[in-house]
């Protein structure tokens, strides 16, 4: 599931209007085999669909978004971002940097299916746009040569050199689908990369992955008294709950899971705990579960707006 920008220019009533229109599009695709191809025309007929149905009333959108936030435990933003057409450079100058552009479709850049890739392509740096997402995928041109630009608004986690290994990943499987039907079992040879080595330091919490260092810190910061999260097998992923002394501005779980949520912006791999303890007292040791679990409780819960305090 991934977001992607729609133009939503199909309706014959937008037949007279002039101007930029494009919203959010939400698409599912099912990522299971047995061929390249066959992902290929999923993918396709999932872009179709969502962009048909991502035409909404954005007032309506964020009230829905910042409901669904408060009861995920996560903030939703667009770390990354397909088709972006909004990001899409064109030759020449940029006036607003007065940056010298490479043009499109650079007649040096040639590809072909019966050899190496790293032969017949070039890998261009150019100024980063100015985007808050993690990742930005953009067909920039398709004739006569296929441009793809990747970029990204973070390169403390995405540095150039995952970018570079990203597009050439991405074009290592290019060239063998050109070439012949390719399995999606043989995708990941193909492109190269390994995936991302997690310790114990990180659970799944849904569909994402949770540092739970991170949502320590998240804690701490947020609720500015002693804390200590814990994660728990539930299903296919694991519960977060977080043991707290109540204070002055922490005396119910919807007052802590606020205050939560209000630190979440911008932070990565962090989720708000799905269950608050409010304790009279703190251990000297706040990552002793045992001793957290002695200390009296004055009030637990989930905190969400939906659900009211449980005492």
């Amino acid at each position: 599931m991934f977001a992607s920008l729609s133009s939503n220019r199909f309706t014959s009533r937008l037949r007279d209007y002039v101007g930029t229109l494009a919203q959010d599009g939400l698409v599912v695709v099912d990522v299971t085999g047995p061929t390249f191809d066959d992902l290929v025309r999923r993918t396709s007929a999932a872009m179709l669909r969502a962009n048909r149905s991502s035409i909404f009333d954005v007032t309506e959108l964020v009230t829905h978004a910042v409901q669904i936030n408060d009861e995920q435990g996560m903030d939703f933003s667009r770390d990354c971002v397909f088709n972006n057409i909004s990001a899409h450079l064109p030759s020449g100058t940029d006036e607003t940097t007065n940056v010298q552009l490479p043009p499109l479709d650079p007649p040096d850049l040639r590809w072909s299916p019966t050899a190496g890739a790293a032969e017949h392509s070039t890998l261009t740096w150019m100024p980063a746009p100015p985007f808050p997402n993690r990742l930005v995928l953009q067909l920039i041109a398709a004739q006569p040569a296929l441009v793809v630009g990747l970029s990204t608004g973070d390169t403390r986690h995405v540095p150039q050199p995952e970018i570079a290994g990203l597009l050439r990943g991405m074009e290592g499987v290019l060239v063998a689908a050109g070439a012949g039907p390719l399995h999606l079992a043989d995708v990941p040879d193909l492109t190269g990369l390994t995936p991302v080595p997690r310790d114990s330091n990180w659970v799944r919490v849904g569909v994402s992955w949770v540092q739970l260092s991170e949502v320590q810190t998240l804690l701490r910061e947020a609720l500015g008294t002693p804390a200590y999260a814990t994660a728990e097998p539930d299903g296919d992923g694991h519960r977060l709950t977080a043991h707290l002394l109540a204070s002055d501005g922490v005396r119910t779980p919807r007052q802590a899971h606020t205050a939560c949520m209000a630190h979440l912006g911008g932070r990565y791999a962090v989720a708000a705990p799905h269950h608050y303890v409010l304790h009279d007292s703190a251990p000297t040791d706040l990552t002793d579960l045992a001793a957290w679990r002695s200390r009296p409780v004055l009030a637990r819960g989930d905190g969400r707006a939906s659900t009211e305090d449980h005492r």
